[in-house]
Order: C-alpha cells, then sequence, then structure tokens
C-alpha cells in the first residue's frame, strides 16, 4: 500500500467516505512539499520616489535569441526610458497615468532549481548574480483594452531591461521633480 493509500483509507475512517473528495485534495496539496514563498520587503518609501526620472540606454547586449536584429539593439543606445508617476515612455510605449508595480524576488536559488519562465530575472542570464534580493519595476498601461506592459530591475540606482533576447542596463541622466512631494 503507497502513502497516499494510507492517507486515503485514514481520511475515510475519521471522515466518512462522503468527505474524502473535499479533503483528500487539501491534504495531498500540504503534503506534496509545494513551496510558496512572500516576497521580501526591499523597497524603502524613499528609495521608490528616487527611482523616478529619465534613464539613457547605455549599451545593448545579447543574452539569449530573439526576433530583434542586432542593428535595431544597437540603434536604442543612447534612447530614453521616462519614469514619473504620471508619464511613462520607452521607445514606442507611452503610457500616462502608469500604474507601477514594485516586488521583490530572491537572488539566489536553491541548487539545482529550475525557475520557471515567469520568474527568471537577469542573476538566471548571468547578470547581477551576486544578489540576495531583486528589486522589479513592472509598469502597466491604465488605459483600458490595452496590456502593454514592462519589468525592470533595479540595480544600484540604474534599470534594467531584458526584451527579446537583448540586455540593455539604463544609467538615470535627470532625476524628476514631477509629481514627487
Amino acid at each position: 500500500m503507497k502513502d497516499g493509500d494510507v492517507l486515503a483509507s485514514f481520511l475515510v475512517h475519521v471522515t466518512g467516505t462522503h468527505m474524502k473528495r473535499y479533503f483528500l485534495p487539501v491534504i495531498l496539496l500540504l503534503t506534496s512539499g509545494c513551496s510558496f514563498a512572500t516576497p521580501q520587503p526591499c523597497w524603502e518609501e524613499n528609495e521608490i520616489a528616487n527611482v523616478f526620472g529619465t534613464y539613457e540606454v547605455t549599451e545593448a547586449q545579447r543574452f539569449r535569441g530573439g526576433l530583434t536584429a542586432e542593428s535595431t539593439a544597437k540603434a536604442r543606445i543612447g534612447e530614453t526610458l521616462t519614469l514619473t508617476p504620471s508619464h511613462f515612455a520607452l521607445w514606442d510605449d507611452e503610457f500616462s497615468s502608469p500604474d507601477y508595480t514594485f516586488e521583490c524576488a530572491p537572488g539566489k536559488q536553491a541548487e539545482g532549481e529550475v525557475t520557471p519562465k515567469s520568474e527568471r530575472h537577469g542573476n538566471f542570464y548571468g547578470f547581477g548574480m551576486d544578489r540576495q534580493v531583486i528589486k522589479i519595476i513592472s509598469v502597466h498601461s491604465s488605459q483600458e483594452n490595452t496590456h502593454a506592459s514592462h519589468s525592470f530591475e533595479h540595480v544600484e540606482g540604474e534599470l534594467w531591461g531584458f526584451f527579446d533576447g537583448w540586455f540593455y542596463p539604463m544609467e538615470k541622466i535627470e532625476a524628476s521633480s514631477k509629481d514627487i512631494e
């Protein structure tokens, strides 16, 4: 008899046959070794205010395959990103009244653990591997009928963007006093 069978037999005995279908999935979920990480509170209030400003793309470095041609990626060097509470602009995307999310992710992964694609950050691709915590800024359009969004990593005053196989570090060239009190 397997462990799951023993558990099911125990549940039938304790709760009756009708309750088995409700408790068994819950018990199996709790005993399956799943873990749920909660984000670390890594953003300080004044740090969030200091993120806003204008940034300049300083480099374009390929880190994996993508559809963006090298000439297109390299042409973005020198272009700017505007990030204020009331405005976001990067290349062809521009949002009024953007929605920002400031999140944290662990910088270190357990040995041998493969991170799901949706949770891969720069450290997965070899950038900033020494970080204990990864600070993430997600920007979403507040406009209806649009799902435009971008994510950046905040690293020592820079923003790092990872788009279509290219890594774009961006240095702050102008602080934003607009909309910040």
